[in-house]
């Protein structure tokens, strides 16, 4: 029988536990910020809810990390233990790690902790990851912006959206709002999206119906608000929206 593998990633759960199958750790996602040279200890808690005996390995991997870092092993400064674990229906398990950042480092780095089951179930192992992000204090460069924003109308659905792109060295974890003016106001909402890393770009989005937003021809102004931490931006487009159904942005 070929073993199957499925991994649930938990990068972009916001909820602070994961649940599947059975097993539940918490939380999904860890931030830790420490200065160069700084240390941490820090948990997970791993239940078994499979009503039977369970064991797993802890599998820890990179999700981002610096091209000036991409020699420096996981090993040199994150310590993750136990690598194995064995426990019984019900019980719960810590799983602890430590952080020794050197005094030479910047920015951020990303981690995946996998949770990899001993035994496949009908062939497939369900593997759980959940985030650790660990960012140095005092030497951030937050740095983003969002551009080409645009519209897209497809069968009765209004899709808007801008691209951001993160010229910094942590990550950023854009959510926001768009406000519709014209004809009537209306208002949406961009959930937080899962996180831009530095040097990439990514496009965040929200949908609404279009006779919602557009209820008619004519001009409109839409503003797009953006936030992450505590920095917010705001662009202002105008939109005439044709007879014929053409969006035309300005």
């Amino acid at each position: 029988m070929i073993k199957r593998t499925l991994i649930l990633a938990a990068l972009v759960i916001t909820t602070v536990s994961c649940l599947y199958a059975g097993l539940m750790v918490t939380p999904t996602r860890e931030e830790v910020t420490l200065p160069p040279g700084g240390t941490f200890s820090g948990s997970y808690k791993v239940t078994n809810d499979l009503g039977k005996p369970a064991s797993y390995s802890v599998e820890p991997n990179y999700w981002y990390v610096s091209k000036e870092e991409a020699n420096i092993q996981l090993s040199d400064w994150l310590t993750v233990y136990p690598s194995t674990f064995t426990f019984k229906p019900g019980e719960t398990v810590e799983e602890k790690y430590i952080i020794n950042i050197s005094t030479s480092v910047a920015g951020m780095r990303a981690v995946m902790l996998s949770f990899v089951p001993s035994e496949a179930e009908n062939g497939v192992s369900l593997v759980i990851s959940v985030s650790l992000y660990v960012t140095v204090k005092g030497t951030e460069k937050l740095d983003w912006d969002f551009s080409n924003f645009r519209i897209i109308r497809w069968q009765g659905d209004a899709q808007l959206s801008v691209d951001v792109k993160n010229r910094g060295n942590v990550h950023v974890r854009p959510s926001g709002t768009i406000n519709i003016s014209g004809k009537k106001e209306t208002d949406l909402i961009i959930p937080e999206n899962p996180p831009v890393y530095p040097g990439q770009e990514r496009q965040i989005l929200c949908h609404g119906a279009e006779k919602e937003l557009f209820p008619k021809p004519g001009k409109y102004t839409i503003k797009v608000s953006v936030k992450s931490g505590d920095i917010t931006k705001i662009k202002k487009y105008k939109v005439k929206v044709k007879d014929t159904g053409e969006v035309i942005i300005k």
